[in-house]
């Protein structure tokens, strides 16, 4: 099993078998000003776990520190234009 950590605590486990699973603290950091849950924050973090899964699954290497900014800077992004 192959593990990786990346930030919003997002934690990816990709199985023997190749399927995965992803926890994380998105919808938090999508969450709106008064730290109440939207929809549209729910959709980002679901949408970015998604791809972050799908990603690990076919074997691309998220553990790495430039994937790490990249998911940072994406995240900041989205959450100033929801």
């Amino acid at each position: 099993m192959k593990q990786f950590a990346l930030p919003f605590n997002v934690h990816i486990d990709i199985l023997e078998d190749g399927l995965g699973r992803i926890s994380s603290d998105l919808d938090e950091a999508l969450s709106a000003a008064d730290g109440e849950k939207d929809e549209k924050g729910i959709a980002a973090a679901n949408a970015i776990e998604s791809l972050l899964l799908a990603l690990a699954c076919a074997g691309v290497d998220v553990g790495t520190a430039e994937f790490s900014t990249g998911l940072l800077t994406a995240t900041n992004a989205i959450g100033n234009n929801l």
